[in-house]
């Protein structure tokens, strides 16, 4: 079986949001960043997020992994997996993603600002990065194949795509790992520099204990 990593568009959402959300939309931090997600009205809000962040963002760059072997219901070919590349460069700024979402996306003001507060949790090693480090950096912000298609190469296609383009920018990585994915990271040159866990907050009950992710990097080809 091969593979071929192409650029995902706006028309592939509607192939890809459903297989993505099938195989990670029950993890705690996905289910409260994007609600409802394994509904097809969930899907579509979230499709809608998506688009909105790409048109605000011109530096989001979607890739597929592609059977070469196998098509989607328009004949095109079917996508087993995808990754979501973000370039962040000097003089800019950016909305982050709870912020792409409509008041109404959660059922009260308490999910929300759990929510919020999640994210907020997550998003500080990225932040430190982005704010003393050198620009641009290339940040590997959503990376799934679909289980039938794990372990076969497909998933370091999609990091290796993104490693290519930091080292054309000479950019440093970073990617917010999952342990599952973290064998996989430290095969295409990051290391693990902080495990992330969620800020304590009484308001909350302590709804999630541990680790959020491990915050990894992979440094830039050449010495600034």
């Amino acid at each position: 079986m091969s593979f071929e990593i192409l650029p995902a568009t706006k028309e592939d959402f509607k192939f890809f949001i459903p297989p993505l959300f099938k195989a990670m939309g029950l993890a705690h931090f996905v289910a409260t960043l994007w609600p409802d997600n394994q509904t097809e009205q969930g899907q579509q809000r979230a499709i809608q997020r998506f688009m909105t962040e790409m048109d605000d963002h011109s530096g989001i760059r979607w890739i597929k992994a592609v059977d070469t072997t196998a098509t989607e219901a328009d004949d095109s070919r079917k996508i087993v997996g995808i990754a979501q590349w973000a370039v962040f460069e000097p003089d800019r700024t950016y909305r982050e993603v709870p912020y792409y979402a409509p008041d109404d996306l959660w059922p009260n003001k308490l999910e929300r600002d759990y929510a919020i507060h999640l994210w907020e949790s997550y998003i500080q090693p990225r932040r430190k990065v982005l704010r003393e480090d050198t620009l641009p950096v290339v940040n590997l912000q959503i990376l799934c194949v679909w289980p039938e298609y794990r372990k076969r190469g497909a998933g370091g296609q999609l990091v290796d795509w993104g490693n290519r383009l930091a080292d054309d920018l000479n950019a440093v990585c970073i990617v917010e790992a999952s342990g599952m994915g973290q064998p996989l990271y430290e095969k295409f040159g990051y290391e693990v520099q902080e495990l992330v866990g969620l800020k304590d907050d009484a308001r909350f009950n302590r709804r999630m204990d541990g680790t959020i992710h491990r915050f990894m990097v992979r440094p830039r080809r050449k010495a600034i």
